[in-house]
C-alpha cells in the first residue's frame, strides 16, 4: 500500500562507498513484533556518524540519503544553518526504508516548517493508536519502551525540542538505561555542525518518585500532579510505541548497508559493536530540531 508520491528510497544512493541499501522481499507488518522491532533498530544503528562534514569524502552525501525523501528535504538538510536539525527527518527515513506508509510520511513537497517533520511522526504514531501522553496517570506503570520506540522531549520556556529512537532499553533496580542513534547531533571527531550529524548516545531515567541523582545525562517524565519531584530540561513529553504501529509496514524491507573499506569508518569493518558504555557528547539545549 503506497500513499506518497514519492519514489522512495532512490534507485541509487548518492555516495555508495560509504552508505547503500537492498530492496529484501520482507514486509515488516507480517512479522512478530520482536523481529519486526530487531530489524528497525538494525538498520538505526547503520546510520551511526553520518554528518555534514564531508570527510571521508562521500560523508555529506550519505548524511543527505539518511535524512531527505525530496528535493525540498534535500535543500532544507544540505542547507542547515547553525539553529537547524534533522533528528526528525532521520528517523522519518529510518521508517520509510523500513516499509512504514502513511499518508504522515513521505509527505512532498516538504515543507520546512520548524518541527514539521517531529509532527509528522506523532501523527504517524496517533493514527495507528502509539500515541502516549505522559499526563495519563498510569504513565509510570506502563511506560515500559522497548528497542525501535521513540520519544520526544521539549521544554516550553526555551522552545527546545528533540525525538529519538531505541536502540536498547535496560532497567536495573531503580535506573532504566537508554541507548540511542540520535540525530540532530554532533559526530564525534567530525566538523559537523551543530545538530547536524548522527550520534549514538546513552541516557538514564530514574523509575521511582524520589528526589535522586544520576552521573549523566538524565531524562524523566513531566509531573503527575505531586509525585514527581524531579525534571530535567527537555522533560519527555510524548512516546511513541511503535509496537502499535507494525501494521504501517506493509512495503518492502530495504536493508541498510554501511559498506566496508573507509578509513574513518573502520568500525564498520566488523560486526556492528554493542552500544558504548559511556555518554556522547551533550546535546544542544537551545535550538528547536525539526
Amino acid at each position: 500500500m503506497t500513499i506518497t508520491n514519492v519514489d522512495f528510497p532512490p534507485s541509487q544512493p548518492r555516495a555508495p562507498k560509504l552508505l547503500s541499501w537492498k530492496r529484501t522481499g520482507r514486509i515488516l507488518s507480517f512479522e512478530t513484533e520482536e523481529f519486526y522491532r530487531k530489524k528497525i533498530v538494525e538498520n538505526l544503528r547503520r546510520f551511526d556518524n553520518l554528518g555534514m562534514d564531508n570527510n571521508p569524502d562521500g560523508r555529506r552525501l550519505a548524511y543527505l540519503d539518511a535524512c531527505s525523501w525530496d528535493d525540498n528535504s534535500k535543500r532544507a538538510v544540505d542547507n542547515r544553518s547553525l539553529n537547524g536539525s534533522s533528528c526528525g527527518m532521520f528517523l522519518h527515513n529510518v521508517l520509510a526504508f523500513c516499509g512504514a506508509r502513511s499518508k504522515h510520511l513521505l509527505k512532498s513537497p516538504y515543507n520546512s516548517r520548524k518541527g514539521e517533520v517531529i509532527n509528522m511522526l506523532l501523527d504517524f504514531a496517533e493514527e495507528h493508536g502509539g500515541l502516549v501522553n505522559p499526563n495519563r496517570r498510569d504513565f509510570k506503570d506502563i511506560f515500559k519502551p522497548k528497542p525501535a520506540d521513540m520519544v520526544y522531549i521539549y521544554n516550553l520556556q526555551s522552545n527546545s525540542q528533540h525525538i529519538f529512537m531505541f536502540s536498547d532499553v535496560s532497567v536495573s533496580g531503580n535506573l532504566a538505561t537508554f541507548h540511542s542513534i540520535d540525530g540532530g547531533q554532533k559526530g564525534v571527531g567530525f566538523k559537523d555542525k551543530p545538530c547536524n550529524g548522527i550520534q549514538a548516545r546513552k541516557r538514564t531515567m530514574i523509575l521511582s518518585v524520589k528526589n535522586e541523582t544520576v552521573d549523566g545525562d538524565t531524562i524523566q517524565v513531566k509531573k503527575f500532579g505531586k509525585k514527581f519531584v524531579q525534571e530535567s530540561k527537555r522533560p519527555i513529553v510524548r512516546w511513541l510505541d511503535m509496537g502499535k504501529c507494525k501494521n504501517a509496514f506493509t512495503e518492502n524491507y530495504f536493508e541498510i548497508i554501511r559498506n566496508q573499506g573507509n578509513a574513518a569508518l573502520k568500525s564498520y569493518t566488523k560486526p556492528l559493536p554493542a552500544d558504548p558504555d559511556t555518554p556522547g557528547p551533550p546535546e544542544p539545549s537551545s535550538p528547536p530540531a525539526d
